[in-house]
C-alpha cells in the first residue's frame, strides 16, 4: 500500500513537472518569437536607417553638388552620363526600400510589434524615397531638356554659318524657271529656318522654366550654366534678326532677278511677234474691192492699236523694273556682259525701235490701202459716168426727129435744153473722175 501511494505520488510529481516544463517551454517559445520579432523590428529600423543615411550622405549630396546643366552640348552630355550612372546606383537603394516596405507590412500584421511604430518608420522611408526619386526624375528631365536644347543650338549654329554664306551670294538664275524655283526654295528655306529657330528658343525657355520649378537659381549654380542658357537665347534672337536683314536683301535680289527674267521672256516674245506683224504689214495682199479696202483700213487700225498696247505693256514693265533697280541699290548680273539695269535699258531701246518700225510699216500699209480705196472709188465713179454717157447717147439718138408743127418744135426745144443740162452734169462728173 505504501509502495502504491509512493508510486502514485512520484507519478503525480512527474506529471506536474512535465506540465510545468511544457508551460515553461511554451512561454520560452513565445518569448523567443517575440524576441525574434523585436529583433526583426530593430533590424528593420536599422536597415531603414542605413537607407536614409545613404540618401542623406550620398544621394542628397550628389543632387546638391550637381545642379548645373552645362554651358554647351559636350558638358550637358557629360552631366547626363554622370546622372545615368548615379541612377543605376540608386536603383539598388530603391530595391532595398521596396523590400523594407514589404517587410514592414508583414511585421505590422504579426501583432507582436506596435504597428503604429512600424508604419511610422515605413511612412518616413516611403516619404524620403518618393521625394528623392521625384528630384532624381526632375534632374534627369532637366538634363534631357538641356541636351536637346544644346543639340539644336549647335545644329542651328552650323546651319546659320552655311546660310549666311548663301544669303550674301550674288548668284542668280539665268532662266525664268530657275529664278522662280529659287524664289520658292528661298521661301521654304526661310520658313523652315524660322520654325526651327522658334522651336529651339521655346525649348530654351522651357528649360529655364523647368530649372525654376526645380528651385535652381543663378546663385546656386556655380558653373554658370543657367546664365549660359539666357545668353544662348539672346544670341539666337540676335542671329535671327541678322538673318532677317540678310533674308530681306536676298529676297529683293531674287524678286528682281525673277522680274528681270520675266521681262526678258516677254521682250523676246514681243520681238518674235514684231517679226510676224512686220511680215503681215509688208506682204499682206492688197484688196481690189472698195468694201474690202475699207475693211482692210479698219483692220489695220485695230492691228496697230494691238501692237501699240502690247508694246506699251512690256515697255511699262521694263521701265518699272528699271526704277526698282535704281531704288533698291542692288546690282545683279543679267549675263556675262550686262548687269540687270543695262540689260533692261538695251531691251527697252530695242523694243521702242521695233515699235517705231511697226508704225512706219503701218503708215506705208495705210497709204497703200488708201490708194486702193481711191482706185476702187475711181473705178466705181468711172463706171457710173460711162453708164450716164451711154444713156445720154441713147437719148440723143432718140431725139433726132424733125418737128411737124410749131408745138412739136417748141416741145423738142424744151427737151433739148433739159438734155443739155444733163450733158453738162455728165461732163462735170467725167472731169472730176479724170482729176
Amino acid at each position: 500500500a505504501d509502495y502504491q501511494e509512493g508510486a502514485s505520488h512520484v507519478l503525480s510529481v512527474i506529471h506536474e513537472i512535465l506540465a510545468h516544463h511544457r508551460q515553461l517551454e511554451s512561454k520560452w517559445h513565445a518569448k523567443k518569437i517575440k524576441l525574434h520579432q523585436r529583433l526583426a523590428l530593430r533590424l528593420f529600423q536599422e536597415d531603414v536607417k542605413q537607407v536614409l543615411d545613404w540618401l542623406e550622405k550620398h544621394g542628397e549630396v550628389f543632387l546638391r553638388k550637381n545642379v548645373g546643366i552645362g554651358r554647351n552640348l559636350q558638358k550637358s552630355r557629360a552631366y547626363q552620363k554622370s546622372h545615368e550612372t548615379f541612377e543605376g546606383v540608386v536603383q539598388n537603394t530603391y530595391t532595398n526600400a521596396e523590400k523594407l516596405l514589404a517587410a514592414a507590412e508583414e511585421l505590422a500584421q504579426t501583432g507582436e510589434c506596435n504597428a503604429d511604430d512600424i508604419y511610422s518608420v515605413a511612412r518616413e522611408l516611403e516619404s524620403h524615397i518618393s521625394s528623392f526619386a521625384r528630384r532624381v526624375e526632375q534632374r534627369r528631365h532637366v538634363l534631357e531638356l538641356a541636351v536637346l536644347f544644346y543639340s539644336h543650338v549647335e545644329e542651328l549654329g552650323n546651319w546659320f554659318s552655311e546660310l549666311k554664306s548663301e544669303l550674301v551670294s550674288e548668284e542668280v538664275s539665268e532662266t525664268y524657271e530657275g529664278a522662280e524655283r529659287l524664289v520658292e526654295q528661298f521661301s521654304t528655306q526661310r520658313d523652315s529656318t524660322l520654325d526651327a529657330c522658334a522651336s529651339t528658343i521655346a525649348e530654351g525657355e522651357a528649360l529655364t522654366e523647368e530649372l525654376k520649378n526645380c528651385g535652381v537659381t543663378t546663385e546656386m549654380d556655380s558653373t554658370g550654366s543657367c546664365t549660359s542658357v539666357q545668353t544662348t537665347l539672346e544670341k539666337l534672337s540676335t542671329e535671327r534678326e541678322e538673318l532677317g536683314e540678310l533674308w530681306s536683301t536676298r529676297k529683293l535680289r531674287l524678286d528682281l532677278c525673277l522680274q528681270l527674267r520675266l521681262f526678258e521672256r516677254d521682250a523676246l516674245e514681243l520681238s518674235s511677234q514684231f517679226e510676224v506683224w512686220g511680215e503681215q504689214l509688208q506682204t499682206g495682199e492688197l484688196p481690189r474691192e472698195l468694201n474690202e479696202a475699207e475693211r482692210g483700213m479698219r483692220g489695220l487700225d485695230e492691228q496697230l492699236n494691238h501692237i501699240q498696247s502690247a508694246t506699251f505693256n512690256v515697255v511699262q514693265r521694263g521701265q518699272d523694273l528699271l526704277q526698282l533697280f535704281e531704288s533698291s541699290g542692288i546690282s545683279l548680273m543679267a549675263d556675262s556682259q550686262y548687269n540687270g539695269e543695262t540689260r533692261v535699258q538695251v531691251l527697252l531701246e530695242y523694243l521702242q525701235e521695233r515699235a517705231v518700225d511697226m508704225e512706219d510699216l503701218a503708215t506705208i500699209r495705210r497709204i497703200k490701202l488708201e490708194q486702193c480705196v481711191q482706185l476702187a472709188t475711181f473705178q466705181t465713179d468711172a463706171t457710173q459716168v460711162m453708164r450716164w454717157i451711154q444713156n445720154t447717147e441713147a437719148m440723143l439718138m432718140a431725139s433726132f426727129t424733125i418737128p411737124g408743127c410749131l408745138q412739136e418744135a417748141e416741145q423738142l426745144k424744151k427737151e433739148h435744153e433739159q438734155f443739155q443740162v444733163a450733158i453738162e452734169k455728165t461732163h462735170s462728173s467725167a472731169v472730176h473722175v479724170r482729176q
